[in-house]
């Protein structure tokens, strides 16, 4: 999935991670992360909100998730959350994550 992500095969990769999910279950945050990417490139902000939302609650300390997540609310017209997940993104990344 990471292959084809990085090779802008961004539908080939929502596939290999939909898989690898679907096989391992909710544990790996990392497979969310890829797919909530893959989904944001596509511009799937909905698909892809729900997937880093889903690394957040799970996993707090992603900050790329805070980042990412960020700029689909600041899309979307929500500049309060777009804010609050970028502040938490610096803030993560100041700590060391």
């Amino acid at each position: 999935g990471t292959a084809k992500l990085h090779l802008r095969n961004f539908i080939g990769a929502i596939d290999d991670f939909t898989k690898a999910i679907e096989i391992e279950g909710l544990g790996n945050h990392l497979h969310h992360f890829y797919l909530g990417k893959a989904k944001y490139l596509i511009q799937d902000y909905e698909g892809a909100m729900i997937e880093l939302t889903n690394v957040i609650n799970n996993y707090t300390y992603h900050p790329e998730s805070y980042l990412i997540r960020g700029d689909i609310k600041e899309i979307i017209g929500d500049k309060e959350g777009a804010n609050k997940d970028k502040m938490q993104y610096k803030k993560l990344i100041k700590d060391g994550y």
